[in-house]
Order: C-alpha cells, then sequence, then structure tokens
C-alpha cells in the first residue's frame, strides 16, 4: 500500500470510530414532548394559535392567540415549562385584536408582539416580565 491509500484507509478508520461514539448520541437526544393541548370547548381560554413562542428569561414559553379570552379578540399567554397556561392579558378590541405574529424577546427582557387589527389599525405592544434574580 502506498503512503496516500495508507493515509486515506487511517482517516476513513478515523471517521468510523468517531462515528461509532457520535451517531447514537444524537440519535437519541432527540425527545417530543406535549406540554399543553389547547382546547376551547373545555373551558381553555386560547383558541386559534398561529404564532411562535418565544420564551422569557424567567423560563416560561409566551405566545398570542388571535381567538378567545374575555370578548373574544385573543390572548397573550404564557405556558410554563411544566404546560400549565396562564392569560396574561384578554385584548377587548380597542387595544387590539388578532395577534398572530408571536413575540418578540427584546434586549431589554421585555416581550413584543403585534396584533393585525383592533385599535386603530392594528397595534404593537410590550410586556413586562419579571427579571429572575440572580
Amino acid at each position: 500500500m502506498n503512503h496516500v491509500a495508507s493515509k486515506f484507509a487511517n482517516f476513513i478508520w478515523t471517521v468510523l470510530v468517531l462515528s461509532a461514539f457520535v451517531t447514537p448520541r444524537l440519535a437519541q437526544s432527540q425527545t417530543y414532548t406535549d406540554l399543553h393541548d389547547f382546547n376551547p370547548s373545555a373551558g381553555d381560554p386560547h383558541s386559534f394559535i398561529e404564532s411562535k413562542l418565544a420564551q422569557g428569561r424567567d423560563g416560561n414559553f409566551y405566545t398570542e392567540s388571535n381567538g378567545g379570552g374575555a370578548s373574544g379578540n385573543g390572548t397573550v399567554f404564557k405556558v410554563s415549562p411544566s404546560g400549565t397556561t396562564t392569560v396574561i392579558h384578554s385584548f377587548d378590541g380597542t387595544d387590539g385584536s388578532n395577534a398572530i405574529g408571536g413575540m418578540t424577546l427584546g434586549t431589554d427582557g421585555n416581550l413584543y408582539g403585534d396584533t393585525w387589527s383592533g385599535g386603530s389599525f392594528g397595534a404593537i405592544f410590550g410586556l413586562m416580565i419579571a427579571q429572575p434574580r440572580m
């Protein structure tokens, strides 16, 4: 075996050995967990969840719904890591309605979102959340 073939064989052997240790760890590291099933007919105040989640610095997840809530105009709510939901704000139409954009975590630690109707022509809102103490 010449020098180039020997180096190539060593390279292949290294790749095979490393893949034997790395591949199983990648395959095992992903587990699906259903945190919350939304069911308005069972009294859940959130319907039509079309927004993306944003994780606050407090560890909870925050999002919006474009329906549900006290007046049916949507909500801003949090989901704890264990799946418990809590309504933070219920839109009444004058302060926004039909929130579907999702929440964004600002550099100041607050969350921001928007609605596509309500108010005059929609609304942009901020949500101050309690920051964890260090």
